[in-house]
């Protein structure tokens, strides 16, 4: 597949994404979601707008589609499979069957499936938070550091998470570094410790290695009561540095 970016070409956003964008401020996923902010040759003011690439697809042909946010695809597939997990852990507690000594058993299968949901939710959740902090940096980006040195935006884009989410968007936005806010940064480097413990998982024929119950990651994510935090915060975090859309003049 061979992509061609076309910018900014401007298309009117389908009906139903357009309802979508009246009820909830916007389809978050489409990047340049915006609105007229007077009539153009093709387009009313105030009609919903996005921009599009093209994409050849073998001998179908060329494909139009509207430009996303990586950050937000990664994060509604975050949203939905952290949300599955929470029902399937519902069912599976509800469901669970006395052993003994107060021991319970729980369905194999489901038990199985909710730490698919859990495990790749919040992969998805951190990966989404990792592809925003990237976005936000502007082309020619430089942050300054207190050793006088620089980092380029590629630099950080290839370095460190924390970075990114500290001190390089608190310079590129103007916004609060989010390492002050001590709610958010906590909760941060929470979902950063658990989405460390599923890239570095310890199981299978290697379960005996684990010292305690709290290093096996299985059963950290049995003992959540509220997965779906950590989708929550990356929204938050995202809601707090990334300006609303703006209508757009100039429009063909």
């Amino acid at each position: 597949m061979v992509l061609s970016l076309l910018a900014p070409i401007w298309v009117e956003l389908d009906d139903n994404v357009a309802r979508g964008r009246r009820r909830t401020g916007g389809e978050r996923r489409i990047a340049a979601q915006t609105t007229l902010a007077a009539d153009s040759g093709r387009h009313k003011a105030g009609a919903p707008v996005t921009w599009v690439a093209l994409a050849t697809v073998g001998d179908f042909g060329q494909v139009a589609y509207p430009v996303p946010w990586p950050s937000e695809l990664l994060l509604h597939a975050a949203e939905v499979r952290l949300s599955r997990a929470m029902r399937l852990r519902n069912r599976l507690l509800r469901t669970a069957r006395k052993l003994n000594d107060g021991v319970r058993g729980v369905d194999d299968m489901l038990v199985l499936e909710f730490f698919e949901e859990a495990m790749a939710g919040t992969t998805l959740s951190y990966a989404g938070l990792n592809a925003f902090a990237s976005e936000e940096l502007p082309e020619g980006f430089v942050m300054a550091r207190e050793d006088g040195t620089s980092m380029t935006r590629d630099e950080l884009a290839n370095g460190g998470l924390e970075w990114r989410l500290s001190r390089a968007l608190s310079q590129a936005t103007g916004k609060p570094n989010l390492r002050d806010d001590k709610t958010l940064w906590t909760a941060f480097m929470s979902l950063k410790s658990l989405r460390d413990a599923i890239d570095h998982a310890v199981g299978g024929r290697h379960w005996h290695e684990l010292a305690n119950e709290e290093e096996q990651l299985f059963a950290t994510l049995l003992a959540e009561p509220d997965l779906g935090r950590h989708s929550r915060l990356v929204r938050a975090i995202i809601d707090m540095y990334r300006p609303p859309t703006v209508a757009v003049t100039g429009v063909a």
